[in-house]
C-alpha cells in the first residue's frame, strides 16, 4: 500500500499539469474563435465594433460578434435599442450560458459576481477587450491618452473604445503588436476577486466599463477599487493568454516589464519594445 501511495504521489502531479495544459490549449482555442469572430465582423462591417451600444447598461461587443461564432439565431433574438438586463428578451437572454468560446475552462466562476446581478443568475464572461494602456508611456516619455477619470476612466489608444468603432488601419504599431482580447478569469487575492459582469454587459458613457479594461495594472494584480482598471489575469499557472488584432494567440507571463506590457496594448504608441 505504501508503495501505491507513493505512486500516486508521483503520478498525480503529472496527471494535473497535463489537465491544465488541456485547459490552456482549450483556452487559446477560445481567444482564437474570438479573434476569428472579429475579423468577421471587420469584414462584414469595414470596422471592429463598439466596446457597447451607446446607452446606459448597452449591450456589449461580444453580443455583435455572435453571427460569426455560428450563433446568428441567438443574436437576432436581443434587443438592440434596449437595456442588457431590464429589457426583454435581453435579461432572459443574459441569463443563457453564452457561447462556449467566451468561457475559460480553467476559470472557477461562471455566473456573475456583482451584488446587482446575483439573484438574476446572469453568466459572465473570461475574456475583455482592451481600451489600450493608461498612465505613464515609458518608452516615449509621454502620457498615454485617455478620456474621463471616474472608475479609472477610458484609455483611447486601445482596439475597443466608448461610442467610436476602430479600423484596422489605426492600427498603425501593427496588428500582430497589439493585444485585442486578454483573460479575465482569475480567482479571488486578498479575499476579493474581479466584479464580475454579465456577459452581454457593455457599459455606461462617462463612468464605468464593463466588456472592456484599462492596461493600467500587471497581469493578476491584486484587486483595485477602480473599476476600468481591474487587471487581466487568469487561473493558469504564471501568466494570462491575450489575442492579438492579427488573431494570434500568445501567453504573456506574469513577470513581463510593466512598460512592454502596456506597450503591447496600445495600438498608435510608436513603442518598439512590444512583447515578442
Amino acid at each position: 500500500m505504501a508503495i501505491i501511495g507513493v505512486l500516486v504521489g508521483l503520478l498525480l502531479p503529472a496527471v494535473q499539469q497535463a489537465r491544465e495544459a488541456a485547459r490552456r490549449s482549450s483556452c487559446s482555442n477560445n481567444l482564437k474563435q474570438i479573434g476569428l469572430a472579429l475579423h468577421g465582423y471587420n469584414d462584414a462591417n469595414k470596422e471592429l465594433p463598439l466596446s457597447s451600444v451607446e446607452l446606459q447598461d448597452g449591450l456589449s461587443w461580444q453580443v455583435f460578434i455572435l453571427p460569426f461564432m455560428e450563433e446568428d439565431a441567438r443574436f437576432q433574438r436581443f434587443d438592440f435599442n434596449g437595456n442588457f438586463r431590464r429589457d426583454p428578451p435581453n435579461k432572459g437572454l443574459t441569463a443563457t450560458r453564452p457561447p462556449n468560446p467566451l468561457l475559460c475552462p480553467s476559470g472557477t466562476d461562471i455566473l456573475s459576481n456583482h451584488s446587482s446581478e446575483l439573484s438574476d443568475g446572469y453568466y459572465t464572461t473570461h475574456y475583455l477587450g482592451s481600451m489600450g494602456p493608461t498612465g505613464q508611456n515609458v518608452e516615449a516619455g509621454t502620457t498615454y491618452s485617455e478620456q474621463s477619470t471616474s472608475n479609472g476612466g477610458f484609455g483611447r489608444q486601445g482596439i475597443f473604445f466608448w461610442a467610436k468603432s476602430r479600423k484596422f488601419r489605426e492600427v498603425t504599431d501593427g496588428l500582430s503588436n497589439t493585444i485585442a482580447i486578454g483573460e479575465n478569469s482569475w480567482t479571488a487575492r486578498n479575499g476579493k476577486s474581479p466584479q464580475r459582469r454579465a456577459w452581454t454587459r457593455g457599459g455606461r458613457a462617462g463612468y464605468w466599463m464593463a466588456s472592456c479594461k484599462n492596461f493600467q495594472q500587471p497581469i493578476n494584480s491584486d484587486y483595485t477599487a477602480q473599476f476600468n482598471d481591474h487587471s487581466m489575469g487568469s487561473d493558469h499557472p504564471g501568466g494570462a493568454q491575450f489575442g492579438f488584432v492579427d488573431g494570434s494567440v500568445r501567453l504573456l507571463v506574469d513577470t513581463i516589464e510593466f512598460g512592454v506590457y502596456k506597450a503591447t496594448a496600445s495600438m498608435n504608441g510608436g513603442e518598439t519594445n512590444v512583447a515578442e
